[in-house]
């Protein structure tokens, strides 16, 4: 990580951010993706030694054990067959939001069987971000709740637009459990509560 310069990482982030990739860059980028319906899209540029990582599964990209399970794969395979690769950029396909966090589907009566599973692929997205030899920046154009937060807390820096450019949708980041008087959840019993709690909210104010 040391050879690449940081200073070019955040500014390939950034220029994601502001959506005005050069023409040069996307001559240089290859996509490694059999389908735009990909849960996630994945770019490389072999000029710049920089990855990019789009979250694609609409409408917010909650993560689902799918989802998780496809981001650990593409960071895996970026670093095993790519070694001139030395920086990755994970965004969203949504200018929207990065994430919503934790797919409620997963964890309201769930498949006992599928549960330890989920858990489990949620756990290492944020080990193989935080653990990568990749060194790893967030571009954060839309909100960050939650588990969303935590994906961005897994990088190693990170760059969020500002109030400015986004005119009155502007970009929020953070645990919105922490609203409710609960910090991380320490098991799934009370995450589920939690969540039966936080629809009930949704209901009411829709």
């Amino acid at each position: 990580n040391a050879s690449l310069s940081i200073r070019v990482l955040k500014d390939h982030g950034t220029k994601i951010l502001r959506n005005n990739m050069s023409s040069k860059d996307a001559i240089a980028t290859t996509n490694l993706n059999d389908s735009n319906h990909s849960l996630v899209q994945t770019e490389i540029n072999e000029e710049s030694r920089i990855a990019i990582l789009k979250l694609n599964r609409p409408p917010v990209n909650s993560l689902s054990l799918e989802l998780c399970e496809s981001i650990s794969s593409s960071i895996k395979s970026i670093e095993s067959n790519n070694p001139r690769i030395q920086g990755l950029v994970l965004s969203s396909s949504s200018p929207n939001i990065l994430s919503a966090g934790l797919d409620i589907l997963e964890l309201y009566n769930p498949d006992p069987a599928r549960l330890p599973k989920f858990w489990n692929a949620v756990q290492q997205v944020f080990l193989d971000l935080y653990g990568s030899r990749l060194a790893v920046i967030c571009a954060i154009e839309g909100h960050a709740p939650a588990a969303g937060c935590m994906l961005a807390l897994s990088c190693d820096y990170r760059i969020m637009s500002s109030s400015e450019s986004c005119g009155k949708n502007i970009p929020t980041i953070g645990f919105n459990e922490t609203r409710l008087g609960k910090g991380i959840f320490q098991t799934f019993k009370e995450k589920k509560e939690i969540i039966s709690f936080m629809i009930i909210i949704i209901i009411v104010q829709n």
